[in-house]
């Protein structure tokens, strides 16, 4: 299953693509109709640290480094075959800033590259497949 991160503002694209797309913020977006999304709250930063605002150390510390990326990628896999009803191939993490180097998601794709699961930013799609870009961990 490929892994893609990017922003709410591109699910349908993502979806008309056939991609399951995953909420991975505190709060959904009110613009996105229900079930175009699935919400997975375990990526996401706690209410506390939204509204105070937080650093990216405080993030992987209290948010990723207690879970197991194994453990999330298979209740990612069975959430998405379950709601695309077979074996569902890409899925996308989407939060809501445009700019990868501003979000959350740049981490979460840097914890699963480094655990062996390769993510990347999905940028568009073209007609030979979807443009992608790797995270770098900086």
């Amino acid at each position: 299953m490929q892994i893609y991160t990017s922003y709410h503002h591109k699910t349908d694209i993502l979806l008309e693509n056939g991609i399951v797309v995953f909420n991975i913020s505190r709060f959904a977006p009110r613009w996105i109709a229900k079930g175009k999304q699935l919400h997975f709250l375990s990526l996401a930063p706690t209410e506390e640290m939204v509204k105070a605002g937080y650093e990216w150390e405080q993030f992987e510390d209290q948010i990723l480094k207690p879970l197991n990326p194994a453990e999330v990628v298979a209740r990612l896999r069975i959430m998405a075959n379950l709601l695309s009803g077979s074996r569902a191939t890409a899925i996308a993490l989407c939060c809501y800033e445009k700019d990868p180097d501003k979000c959350h998601r740049r981490r979460v794709a840097w914890w699963l590259t480094n655990a062996g699961y390769p993510t990347f930013e999905y940028y568009e799609q073209s007609s030979e497949g979807p443009v992608l870009f790797p995270l770098s961990s900086s």
